[in-house]
């Protein structure tokens, strides 16, 4: 067997293993599609947040993560907080002694992955001798058994998956950014992972230390099964992306106080460095990784949940999982979509400041910085990888989940990174929208989401009589586009024909109605009801079961979002006709 061969046996039974785990696993259904505005405002709030209480954070391990935190957040590269962490980096390896700090302090081998990982996404030219120190630092620090530990501890000190992982993720990034990593040290690491599963084919904390605490534990399995997909990247030679690194970007020391810079849309990319050949012995490791793994991610799918409380390091293990989502490439674990479940735990999590309570035992900068991380799904990112569903037919409906919330993404043509541009203003792009010609309508249905999202919401506004118009409109792709941009007008008053269109005979209609609504009243997961009322059916469920599901829904829908709309509705739409028959509809 091939080395791709038996990469791509593997991926198959990942997938199979994390996503169809249905018959082991006793189902759960997940939790509604996360909003995205919501989720956009929860990352700006934490950001907000977190560049001012970290400014005065002594220990420069959660400093380092709060930089990659801002970094994935928005925050420019100039900011403060960041270039409180790149400057020490850059004056050490300058000077020959990275890394430099007392263990005690720097959190050892945990912030060196951080570390690396921040300098990769800043910019992976500029900082290239910075990263080429710590890839050095980290492969000197591998212990004989493969794994790696805290730095104080030697070689004959127990090995640790939590800090293996983070030594893994700094080469990882240093890798992305063009710098060789012997195909030895990735063999040796993904040995350790083969020979450190608990008999149950979870993992510990520490596996090979007596003392360890406990057995398996959702974290340490998470953070194995994101470290082997990981390290099998190396294996593969078409695992490896490209990072991006804009040519005409100036570095931070030309950069002007108080001045904004456009960066061009099209960024040519940094290669990443070439995956050496495995060797017999890599092949023979990377084959007998596929049983560890693979109960590894059995094990995962039967016990995840979306908030663990087996340790207080829960906003730890939030990020966790988003890695395994990440270099898994897979949008479920087992019956769960991890995403969906873990963001609606992220988000209730957050207080009004910004801040977040996950009630653990972890710092608050650190639960911000592990929120933004995972709600920002960072590490998807810097594989240039895009978790989500696929498209069905011609329109945009996904797994009937709703038109997708952001549809400007990066494509990536030839090895590099290409933004396709908006065209035309609103109204023309409705027009040629109600036009409802095949490519021409769907161009323009994606193009009016995008022109919505990141356009002017005075233009949205003018536009409204033009939308009321399309909700009427036979094709129920154009009826749901135009519900989806009646939710975003932020007017109340319309709630009534988010209301209407729950009975819409189209089910797609219908779900972006109840979507619309969860936009315009700041609910994210609405009243309680599933997105897609067959979700969690079985395929083979006979149509009359189906069509009872749907209409009790529907029902269950309107009933809910009545009550909210008659607390809420406007004083000018109060006592008319559509409240009389809503009422008397609900019993109200």
């Amino acid at each position: 067997m091939s080395r791709r061969d038996a990469y791509s046996l593997l991926r198959q039974i990942t997938l199979g293993l994390i996503s169809g785990c249905m018959v082991a696993c006793s189902f759960q259904p997940t939790a509604h599609a996360a909003d995205k505005a919501a989720i956009d405002a929860a990352v700006r709030r934490g950001v907000d947040w977190l560049g001012q209480a970290v400014a005065d954070e002594k220990d420069m391990g959660y400093r380092a993560l709060a930089a990659m935190a801002l970094l994935k957040g928005g925050a420019r590269p100039d900011h403060p907080v960041i270039q409180s962490v790149v400057e020490p980096i850059r004056l050490s390896v300058k000077a020959g002694t990275y890394p430099g700090r007392n263990e005690r302090v720097s959190k050892g081998m945990y912030l060196v992955g951080i570390e690396a990982m921040l300098l990769a996404d800043l910019d992976p030219v500029e900082y290239r001798d910075e990263l080429q120190a710590i890839t050095d630092f980290i492969i000197e620090e591998q212990r004989s058994s493969g794994g790696w530990n805290y730095l104080n501890e030697g070689d004959n000190g127990p090995t640790d998956t939590s800090v293996t992982q983070y030594a893994c993720l700094g080469l990882w990034a240093a890798h992305r950014s063009g710098i060789e990593v012997p195909q030895s040290v990735w063999t040796k690491a993904l040995k350790w992972f083969n020979t450190h599963p608990a008999s149950d084919g979870g993992f510990a904390y520490r596996p090979d230390d007596f003392r360890s605490r406990g057995g398996s534990t959702l974290t340490m399995t998470a953070a194995a099964v994101g470290t082997m997909h990981l390290i099998l990247l190396h294996v593969d030679r078409s695992g490896a992306p490209a990072q991006r690194r804009n040519p005409n970007r100036k570095s931070l020391n030309e950069l002007k106080f108080g001045v904004l810079e456009s960066i061009p849309e099209e960024e040519p990319v940094v290669p990443a460095a070439p995956v050496q050949d495995a060797g017999p012995d890599g092949r023979a490791t990377a084959l007998a990784a596929q049983k560890v793994l693979g109960r590894a991610q059995a094990w995962l799918a039967q016990k995840f949940v979306p908030e663990q409380t087996e340790n207080g390091f829960r906003s730890y293990y939030i990020y966790t999982i988003e890695r395994v989502g990440a270099f898994a490439n897979t949008p479920t674990i087992g019956p769960h979509d991890w995403y969906d479940e873990c963001a609606a735990i992220v988000l209730e999590r957050q207080r009004p400041d910004g801040s977040f309570d996950f009630k653990g035992s972890e710092r608050s900068t650190a639960e911000a910085s592990f929120a933004i991380l995972f709600l920002t799904q960072s590490t998807a990112k810097s594989l240039g990888r895009r978790i989500e569903r696929t498209r069905l037919g011609g329109g945009l409906l996904a797994g009937g989940r709703g038109l997708p919330e952001d549809l400007r993404e990066v494509d990536i043509e030839n090895g590099n990174v290409k933004v396709r541009e908006i065209r035309g203003p609103l109204d023309e792009l409705l027009t040629e929208l109600s036009s409802g010609k095949g490519l021409e309508m769907a161009a323009a249905q994606e193009e009016v989401i995008e022109k919505i999202q990141f356009g002017s919401r005075d233009e949205l506004v003018g536009q409204k009589e033009k939308l009321l118009k399309l909700v009427e409109h036979k094709n129920p792709d154009i009826r749901r586009t135009a519900l989806w941009a009646l939710g975003r007008t932020d007017d109340l008053s319309l709630a009534r024909l988010l209301i209407s269109a729950l009975d819409d005979p189209d089910l797609s209609v219908a779900i972006e109605a109840r979507n619309g609504l969860c936009w315009l009243s700041r609910r994210p997961t609405g009243f309680g009801l599933p997105e897609n009322p067959l979700d969690g059916l079985a395929p083979d469920t006979p149509e009359a079961e189906k069509r009872a599901e749907i209409e009790e829904w529907r029902e269950k829908a309107v009933s809910r979002w009545g009550k909210w709309y008659l607390e809420v509705r406007p004083f000018a739409d109060r006592g008319d006709a559509f409240e009389a028959e809503l009422r008397a509809r609900i019993g109200e």
